[in-house]
């Protein structure tokens, strides 16, 4: 509030005034020993005194005090030369009074503050200067008054009026009446002790009324109806007008927008009635136009007390009016038309609140608080239903929320005024609250743009306030509107809707001045601009319109259409905008128009078609190039992992395609090479939605427009498919049923296609970059190189999660490296597991639990499985199989989780067992405990090659042997003994095997002691090139270094620094040997 006028200071201080005359009126009623004083105004000239303080045995006053008082904010000060002078009037004219007071409340100067400090002390100061006082004072006009009511209620409490707050403040009131009215009367002036008596010692019930008639807690205006309270409403109400408010002399105010009918002025009056006792009286007045207020201020000014005499400023005369009114009051401006017209009618200074209903949407935020309506919460709309249909109360008072009456108001947007007129429609056919489900499934019947309404508390129907503002709007406004609310009217780009108009073609629809539109739609409360704070968008595609809820419904039942080409655009701008930012890796961005699209796309599905030739062409046209957004959208939601989503629309896409194209466009390359690519993104989505039965009816119909054209002229800069025929080849490997025909089709395809391939955009580079991170992950597990996998992974999965893209993809990759490293604990069952390998595994189930929210039902299960294997947990473990067994029976890949932790169980508990037959304590002396599978001689072995020279790295996984508290590795003391090397050379370097020989026979290899008998025999498998150029490399060297130990995440230096190594003969190659190969666990990887 601002502009403080000298009628308002002037205002203030006589409130002011009022108020230390009260103060002297009780120091007077409790101190004075004697009971005939008089408090007077002096009537001689009040330029000097403003009040007297007389006895009936004195000639002249005993005091005069002179009242100095600025408003809080003023800068105005009291310096001495001021002071002094005040002080010299008052005794020039008062040259007998006792005491002579200057009351202020202005800041002293420092010369001031040291005069009035010497008056108080009595100290170096003249005798006739004695009786001079300077009482300054700091204090707020609701302190002043906090304090005198606390007076009043102490002086009542040792009389025989009784206590109660409310009636000391309104004792307090009307002492301060008393003040005004003896002050403005022209004879009798004065206020003796039996006045202050009669006020002071009043019983309780007589002050019920506040003198004079008037009637504590009266309403004028008020709306008479069954108003509910809506709680975020009442909240703010009560934040920004506290009761404390009311004494600090400048009324707050609070301002409702919204929508008409969404229920602000039924909230304030609610509001009003449960806080009527706070006011002397509460005005509401109708502020939809300066005239209107004027008209009802006649009659206002006689209500309260007026002459009815308005004059040539009805605003100021009301202002006024209200500033000089001494008791707390509610002014509720009801329907404001705009800020310039009702602030003329808000009192700057008064003991009140003020609240301003408004239909604007572009209301100002600065003048006060303002809070815009929204739609009722479930708790209110389930309120308002019950107490509409005759039952107020709540079956359930711990469960407010009906989920039947929740439906029903959703269907009306949760609008107050629909719900309200659904509600009478029910009553008018004989329903109540326990038949509301009978008349939810008939809701259709109930016509919300009818004209008529049956409730007299509102003037106008649902149908009629939307009708009635769409009137009013432009012609841009109402297609920006239709535009807004074919797009799902919430969540609509701003920035995307100034594209579109941007876009229109100067020989196609109308222009559009989108910013005109938005703003004039905005300021009819037809639209809210908001931001929305979970997207992060560096293209401004944050800031989003949003149509009120009630007011969708009446305008999509009201049917207003679009012309084709405002819709033809619209779809054509969301595509584009859609494809750039996919494209561009600006998934943020894209992710914001989500909805706005899904939206746009059931609407254009959703349209009728006519009979007219021309209409469903252009339907049909525009259906149709809806396809290319649908595949757009396909593609985010791939990305973003919603599945369902990608999966509806690629295959709306591809059918729509189907049954719209010509016989001549499905011979078309163009369209066929469409189709595979939509095609491929929707194998995408199904393999991740796990349905591997719909992969092969996909590859089936690519083939299908595959084989019935070139490769080459599918593959073209304009439609590549090399990409898509890759996707294709991949997703075969899951289908459900066997499709090598179709594998070996895609391969002969991708042989045959042509390098006409743009180059890779953002999004391309993206995903390879991503799928080359996890192929590595994974290719680190198989060789057990588990911290680096670990940290690939987790990289890669840290990024998904941050940029909101391909998150359903790296979770499926931590779940998998932690399969491979529960894989690696597996094949070492009587090792003790490496420190590394069990640092990883933890890795995995941390982050697994950071990230437990973004994690679907079917990964969650599976990660129940793998946390209690990383902490080797076997309680907890056959819990997570227990709950998981139901679900597997529909899934092969849980089925095959539980069978891996099933045989997880098992092991652990096998390696316990030890344990559990000797306890925790050391083997008795002389005891040796040896445990073994195949009787140990199950290895693990690695194919190395080190700068070109190869090295069999191989180890036991079968066998561990118990000795005291030592746990040790049997076949390695066994070789020791045949004469395997136990330490290096004093150069740190591998010593030669004596009579130990490695021979190779093909892809088989065998390592056996000078004795003949074998320790390792393994087989190389064909299909891994690393691994056979590895052994054709041993079978042509004449030697080769051989180390035993544990490979898993040993960096090269420690490698080749254990001490069980040596180099081994390479023999000949007895043909014996390829008849009898024994194939132990071979997991050998290149390194």
């Amino acid at each position: 509030m601002t502009g403080i006028g000298g009628g308002v200071a002037a205002a203030f201080g006589f409130r002011y005034q009022y108020l230390v005359t009260v103060e002297l009126l009780l120091d007077m009623y409790e101190s004075f020993s004697r009971p005939d004083w008089r408090v007077d105004v002096d009537r001689v000239d009040q330029d000097s005194a403003d009040i007297l303080v007389c006895t009936a045995a004195e000639q002249g006053p005993i005091r005069a005090l002179q009242v100095k008082a600025s408003m809080p904010a003023s800068s105005t000060t009291m310096g001495l030369r001021t002071a002094v002078t005040c002080l010299d009037a008052l005794e020039a004219e008062h040259p007998d009074a006792r005491e002579l007071t200057l009351v202020t409340n202005r800041t002293l100067t420092s010369d001031a503050v040291e005069h009035a400090a010497r008056l108080d002390a009595h100290s170096a100061i003249a005798a006739d200067e004695r009786r001079r006082v300077i009482d300054a004072r700091t204090e707020t006009l609701l302190a002043l008054t906090s304090r005198l009511v606390e007076r009043v209620a102490r002086i009542r409490v040792r009389g025989k009026g009784g206590i109660g707050q409310r009636l000391h403040h309104i004792l307090v009131a009307q002492l301060v009446d008393r003040v005004h009215d003896r002050g403005s009367q022209t004879a009798y002036q004065g206020i003796d002790r039996d006045q202050i008596a009669s006020i002071l010692d009043e019983s309780a019930a007589v002050l019920a009324d506040v003198g004079g008639g008037r009637t504590w807690g009266r309403t004028f205006g008020v709306p008479d109806d069954r108003y509910l309270p809506r709680q975020e409403i009442a909240s703010f109400l009560s934040e920004r007008l506290p009761g404390d408010g009311l004494m600090s002399g400048t009324p707050p105010v609070a301002v409702l927008s919204g929508t008409p009918g969404s229920g602000k002025s039924a909230a304030a009056a609610a509001w009003a009635a449960s806080r009527r006792e706070h006011y002397a009286f509460t005005l509401w007045m109708d502020a939809s136009s300066n005239e209107v207020l004027m008209e009802q201020l006649p009659a206002i000014l006689s209500r309260l007390g007026g002459e009815g005499y308005v004059g040539d400023a009805p605003a100021q005369t009301f202002c006024d009016l209200l500033s000089d009114v001494p008791v707390p009051w509610l002014l509720v401006l009801d329907g404001a038309v705009d800020w310039p017209t009702t602030r003329k009618w808000v009192p700057s200074s008064g003991y009140g609140h003020v609240i301003v209903t408004t239909n604007r949407g572009d209301w100002p935020y600065d003048p006060a608080p303002l809070l815009p309506v929204k739609a009722m919460t479930p708790e209110e709309a389930t309120g308002l239903i019950r107490d509409r249909l005759s039952q107020p109360s709540p079956a359930d008072p711990a469960n407010p929320v009906d989920p039947v009456a929740v439906e029903f108001a959703t269907q009306l947007g949760s609008w107050p005024l629909a719900i309200d007129l659904a509600c009478a429609w029910v009553r008018s056919l004989g329903g109540d609250f326990a038949h509301l489900r009978d008349f939810l499934e008939r809701l259709d019947r109930f016509d919300l743009t009818e004209q008529d309404t049956p409730l007299g508390s509102y003037t106008k129907s649902a149908g009629g306030v939307v009708r009635e503002l769409l009137n009013g709007l432009s012609e841009q406004g109402l297609i920006v509107l239709g535009v807004v609310a074919m797009s799902g009217g919430s969540h609509v780009p701003i920035a995307l809707v100034e594209k579109w108009a941007s876009s229109l073609p100067d020989n196609g629809p109308r222009s559009i001045n989108a910013r005109a539109a938005v703003d004039e739609l905005v300021m009819v409360s037809l639209i809210k601009k908001r931001l929305r704070y979970g997207v992060k968008s560096v293209q401004g595609f944050d800031e989003a319109l949003y149509v009120h809820e009630g007011v969708l419904v009446v305008f999509r039942r009201l049917a207003i259409g679009l012309e084709h080409g405002y819709v033809y655009n619209w779809v054509c701008t969301c595509a584009d905008v859609l494809a750039g930012l996919v494209d561009q890796a600006l998934f943020s961005d894209a992710s914001a128009l989500l909805s706005t699209v899904d939206a746009t796309l059931t609407s254009v599905l959703s349209a009728e078609l006519s009979d007219d030739d021309l209409n469903r062409q252009a339907v049909e046209s525009i259906q149709l190039t809806a396809t290319f957004l649908m595949h757009n959208l396909g593609t985010l939601a791939t990305l973003t992992g919603l599945f369902d989503l990608a999966s509806k629309w690629l295959t709306v896409a591809f059918n729509l395609r189907e049954r719209l194209g010509s016989d001549a466009d499905r011979n078309e390359p163009a369209l066929a090479a469409t189709q595979i690519q939509t095609l491929a993104a929707l194998a995408q989505a199904v393999a991740r939605q796990k349905r591997p039965d719909q992969i092969r009816p996909i590859l089936v119909a690519a083939a299908r427009y595959g084989q019935a054209h070139l490769v080459t002229d599918l593959d073209m800069p304009s439609t590549p498919i090399s990409g898509a025929l890759r996707i294709l080849r991949d997703a075969a490997k899951y289908a459900q049923e066997d499709c090598s025909d179709l594998h070996d089709w895609i391969v002969d395809a991708l042989e045959q296609g042509g390098s006409a391939a743009p180059g890779s955009s953002p999004v391309q580079l993206r995903v390879e970059g991503f799928a080359g991170a996890v192929e590595r992950a994974r290719r680190y597990a198989e060789t057990d190189q588990w911290s680096k996998a670990t940290d690939t992974v987790l990289v890669v999965a840290n990024e998904a999660v941050a940029a909101e893209v391909l998150v359903h993809d790296g979770i499926e990759a931590v779940l998998d490296i932690g399969l491979s490293l529960m894989g690696s604990l597996l094949a070492r069952p009587h090792r003790q597991a490496p420190a590394s390998l069990t640092n990883a595994m933890q890795r995995i189930t941390q982050w697994c639990h950071e990230f437990s929210d973004l994690l679907n039902d079917d990964q969650r299960a599976r990660f129940s499985v793998l946390a209690p294997i990383a902490d080797l947990d076997v309680h907890e473990l056959r819990l997570a199989l227990e709950n998981i067994r139901a679900a597997a029976e529909n899934s092969n890949q849980l089925r095959a989780w539980e069978k891996f932790g099933e045989i997880m169980e098992e092991t652990i508990e096998a390696s316990n067992r030890a344990h559990q037959l000797w306890g925790i304590g050391n083997l008795p002396d002389g005891f040796t405990v040896v445990r073994s599978i195949d009787g140990g001689t199950n290895a693990l072995w690695w194919s190395v090659n080190n700068r070109g020279e190869p090295v069999l790295v191989f180890v036991t996984a079968s066998a561990s042997m118990f000795v005291g508290d030592v746990v040790t590795d049997p076949l390695l003391e066994m070789m020791v003994h045949a004469g395997f090397p136990d330490r290096l050379d004093a150069d740190r370097q591998p010593q030669a095997v004596p009579d130990w020989t490695v021979q190779v026979d093909g892809l088989n290899l065998m390592l056996r002691d000078g004795s003949g008998r074998a320790w390792l025999e393994l087989a190389v498998d064909p299909d891994e090139q690393m691994q056979v150029a590895w052994i054709n490399a041993i079978g042509q060297a004449d030697r080769v270094r051989v180390i035993y130990t544990d490979l898993a995440d040993l960096p090269p230096d420690e490698l080749f620094a254990v001490p069980n190594q040596g180099l081994v003969d390479v023999a000949g190659k007895p043909s014996w040997f390829a008849h009898r190969l024994r194939r132990f666990m071979a997991r050998g990887r290149n390194r």
